[in-house]
């Protein structure tokens, strides 16, 4: 893919189209009595099972103005499962895998990359860095039908693209459950064009725009 950038990996709310954000799963743990040994190594296997067990958030999702449809989604594997195929080398030890689900018209965007096409492993201790980018599946990105996906600043809470004939999409900055990871995303359509993208505050102060993108 040939985008701008890539955003490593959010509700959007559009003229006639509305975000899904899904609940959040909690676990609870609890101290037991001594076990024999089977029954620990079946717990262990239990443990680890679970902790491989992806979170998936749906960041957003709609049609375009050509009746395709279109989703985002991020996915977060607390630990890197173990048939994750590193593309830069290997993965240190202690990190968690985050990857990002682009779908338009029923198509993955870079799906022909394989099963961990847009993953990447992060430090969940460090804070998570700002990016952005453009997806589609015409012309890497530039062109066709495409969706806006931004990893904002922390205090960040919703977005405003501004498109250059005047109509305005807002988005709301929806993160993944138990994590630090946040995301949202804006659909652009076939011939539209971007003329800014400014973020905001819970309480409306702007933290960021964007001019570059179109």
């Amino acid at each position: 893919m040939n985008r701008p950038k890539k955003i490593t990996l959010a509700g959007v709310v559009t003229a006639a189209l509305v975000a899904v954000t899904a609940p959040a799963t909690a676990y609870a743990s609890s101290s037991a009595p001594a076990a024999p040994a089977a029954h620990h190594a079946a717990g262990a296997r239990a443990a680890g099972a679970q902790a491989s067990t992806p979170v998936t958030q749906l960041i957003g999702s709609g049609t375009m103005n050509d009746g395709a449809s279109w989703s985002v989604s991020l996915v977060y594997y607390a630990h890197v499962p173990a048939g994750y195929v590193a593309q830069n080398g290997p993965v240190p030890a202690g990190d968690s895998l985050l990857c990002q689900r682009v779908v338009i018209a029923g198509t993955q965007v870079d799906a022909q990359a394989g099963a961990w096409a847009d993953c990447q492993p992060v430090d969940d201790s460090a804070a998570p860095q700002s990016d952005e980018g453009l997806w589609g599946n015409t012309e890497k990105g530039t062109s066709g039908d495409r969706v806006f996906v931004a990893r904002p600043p922390a205090s960040a809470t919703r977005a405003v693209m501004s498109l250059a004939d005047s109509d305005q999409r807002t988005a709301q900055v929806v993160g993944v459950p138990g994590t630090a990871y946040r995301a949202y995303a804006i659909p652009v359509s076939t011939g539209e064009t971007i003329a800014s993208v400014d973020e905001y505050d819970a309480a409306g102060q702007l933290v960021d725009q964007q001019t570059d993108w179109r």
